[in-house]
């Protein structure tokens, strides 16, 4: 079986004249755990986002399974491949916690089909199906971390980028 792979190679992004990374590179499989640590500021998030594609880099590539974001897009949804779950829940507070899960398919369909798989999802983040029908704001923060959790791994990604997932969570 062919591994999966994200490869950064000599990464530079820029806000003007602030450079936020310089010359980052290396390799991750989807089969190990990768996390990344520094100081706070230290470029993280920015990382993240741009190996999401979320944020432009100005040097180098961020190659997922040997494709470039464009070269992807033009064969699929570039987004198929990777759930990302925001520092902070980053949860659409005008749909319900089923309608968060399952986003990427509301445009498609919206039916029970999707209200049980969301419920699946909700289970796997120690959360009740009761949650399904509530909306963000009736939520505490570490129940919104949970559905954002669970938004991430609803289209079975090859990849989870997770920037702080555990912060606000109880033991």
């Amino acid at each position: 079986m062919t591994k999966n792979t994200i490869k950064i190679k000599n990464l530079g992004v820029h806000f003007k004249d602030l450079k936020i990374l310089e010359n980052i590179s290396f390799d991750i499989s989807s089969d190990e755990p990768v996390c990344i640590i520094g100081e706070g500021s230290s470029g993280k998030t920015t990382l993240l986002k741009a190996i999401a594609g979320l944020v432009s880099h100005q040097k180098g590539k961020v190659l997922i399974n040997n494709f470039t974001k464009h070269k992807i897009e033009k064969e699929k949804n570039f987004y198929d491949d990777i759930g990302i779950m925001f520092q902070r829940d980053a949860l659409f507070d005008s749909l319900s916690v089923w309608e968060n899960i399952m986003f990427r398919r509301l445009n498609y369909e919206k039916n029970l089909k999707l209200i049980n798989q969301s419920c699946k999802f909700l289970k796997l983040v120690d959360l009740s199906k009761d949650v399904a029908y509530q909306f963000p704001n009736e939520l505490s923060g570490g129940m919104k971390k949970r559905v954002a959790l669970a938004r991430a791994i609803s289209n079975y990604p090859k990849f989870l980028l997770l920037d702080e997932p555990t912060a606000g969570l109880d033991p």
